[in-house]
């Protein structure tokens, strides 16, 4: 009988895009997402199978909660100038508080 998953998927998949982007995909070994993603060994390859499975599914949430909205918004707004404005100002405000943006120009211009 099949164990039932005690664990909220999205956040274990916004835990693996965290350890990705500390780590790099390549230097996350299967004992990385054990630890850092809370789950067992056998949940981990249960639910998402090998750790490629999981760096796909981990971009795909990432593309659904970060550059859909930001597509859809272009799609949808009356001054698609002014909308691109307000996406580069809040970047700027989150560059002068020094909150990281993952996935943008990462590495690029220094840190």
């Amino acid at each position: 009988m099949a164990r039932t998953k005690v664990f909220n998927e999205a956040e274990v998949l916004d835990r693996a895009m965290n350890l990705f982007w500390e780590k790099g995909y390549h230097a996350t070994s299967a004992q990385d997402l054990v630890d850092g993603l809370g789950i067992s060994r056998s949940s981990l390859y249960d639910t998402y199978g090998d750790k490629h499975s999981l760096f796909v599914m981990a971009l795909k949430r990432y593309r659904e909660e970060r550059i859909d909205p930001v597509i859809q918004g272009v799609n949808s707004a009356d001054d698609i100038e002014a909308y691109i404005r307000f996406i580069f100002e809040a970047v700027k405000e989150d560059a002068l508080r020094r909150i990281p943006i993952k996935g943008l120009f990462h590495g690029q211009f220094g840190s």
